[in-house]
């Protein structure tokens, strides 16, 4: 009996075609792209965390932020299929009603303008340490941290104030992968260097350490995990969407993602040891100029500057939402006045608060843990009926949400 075409393209090719393996909606590109959501520039601030933690620490830190976050993703896809409505605030509303939508959205917009901050201080931090590579600093005559105050304003008032004004960046979506192209590369170089650094120097290695800056250091990592924020549309995307089959999704965006976190940790604190630096990128060279990290960070240092009116998309939205609620038509004195307040208030506050690490702890404690760990957490009092899971959760949600307060805190008053 002849099959037909169709047939036999699926014995072939198996269900889903090899050549259709990225198609949007499919369960690789779903992986892909939830894994690209969650890694970011808070990747470099991991090997950091390792000498705060000790190389076991950190190994054990990350596999157990793996854990919690696959669990709290779980929560929010059982939250959507239960309320049909695949975006975060639309799902919040519909089960805690509009104050919950409120307090969400309002943690939507300090995260986002968090992210504008540490985006413009990274990339001028990475520009400068290329200028100042190729000598061009020291031939000006400036201070360091003159030229960081100068470049922060420059490229706010001549090149952010236009890029941030139309409301579509087709063409500048692809500058999250040229970032997780360069951080595919550090990871490389870290691990090609490694040898090099375990013969040229003695270094001081911990594998645990048991002090109050574990609970700072799992906040950091907490902001280099997240993709709560892009979980919701990944979700809606999903072509035949099931709970099975996005949990496959996030178990395998998850796995990937800690392992590349624990490689990226384990080699560069194996190699700098208690001299790890804040950020990869600061690492000490013994062979001259780090051009290896200087490629790196030119590369970042652009995309992020790029990425700032991606960033500031989102937060316009949700401000508008906030203010003038979900149905309303654009009111563009709130449109301009939102973009312009948000990008020089965001430069002010980097030109007076250069030390990224401060950001990641901040905005991993104050805003990450309530969006990826309490609200979550309480929706799962809406949808489970176990008390013994009801108390599990619940419990767990408390302690994150004090040690988000604990890291808030400590950050402000350090």
């Amino acid at each position: 009996m002849m099959r037909s075409s169709e047939e036999m393209k699926e014995s072939l090719l198996g269900k889903e075609s090899k050549w259709s393996y990225l198609e949007p909606g499919s369960v690789r590109s779903s992986i892909l792209t939830l894994c690209a959501n969650s890694m970011g520039a808070g990747l470099l601030s991991i090997p950091y965390v390792f000498s705060k933690t000790g190389l076991i620490g950190g190994i054990v830190m990350l596999l157990l932020g793996a854990v919690i976050f696959a669990f709290y993703y779980r929560v929010l896809i059982k939250a959507h299929d239960q309320t049909q409505v695949y975006n975060y605030s639309g799902t919040v509303k519909k089960l805690l009603g509009e104050g919950g939508r409120r307090i969400i959205e309002l943690c939507f917009i300090g995260f986002s303008f968090g992210v504008l901050c540490v985006y413009q201080v990274l990339a001028a931090g990475f520009i400068l340490d290329v200028l100042q590579a190729g000598g061009f600093i020291q031939y000006i005559g400036l201070s360091y941290e003159t030229a960081r105050i100068t470049l922060l304003l420059v490229v706010s008032l001549l090149v952010l104030t236009p890029l941030t004004i139309p409301e579509k960046m087709t063409a500048l979506r692809y500058a999250s992968s040229i970032c997780l192209i360069a951080l595919f590369y550090i990871i490389i170089v870290l691990i090609v260097q490694l040898p090099s650094y375990l013969v040229a120097s003695e270094v001081e290695i911990s594998y645990i350490k048991t002090d109050l800056s574990l609970i700072n250091s799992f906040t950091i990592c907490v902001f280099a995990f997240d993709g709560i924020l892009g979980l919701s549309i990944i979700y809606g995307e999903l072509s035949n969407k099931s709970y099975q089959k996005m949990t496959k999704v996030i178990d395998r965006a998850v796995g990937l993602s800690v392992l590349l976190y624990i490689v990226m940790g384990t080699a560069g604190y194996l190699a700098l040891g208690t001299n790890t630096p804040n950020l990869i990128t600061e690492r000490e060279y013994l062979w001259g100029t780090d051009w290896y990290m200087i490629v790196a960070e030119l590369l970042i240092g652009f995309t992020l500057i790029a990425a700032v009116p991606l960033k500031m998309t989102p937060l316009r939205n949700n401000v508008e939402q906030l203010v003038s609620g979900t149905e309303s038509e654009r009111n563009y004195v709130l449109y301009y006045g939102v973009t312009y307040v948000s990008l020089y208030a965001s430069t002010f506050i980097a030109v007076v608060v250069p030390n990224a690490i401060k950001y990641f702890s901040f905005l991993g404690g104050f805003l990450i843990v309530p969006i990826a760990f309490v609200i979550p957490g309480i929706l799962y009092f809406k949808l489970e009926n176990s008390k013994a899971k009801l108390v599990s959760a619940g419990f767990l949600s408390v302690v994150l949400g004090l040690m988000g307060i604990y890291s808030t805190i400590s950050t402000i008053i350090t």
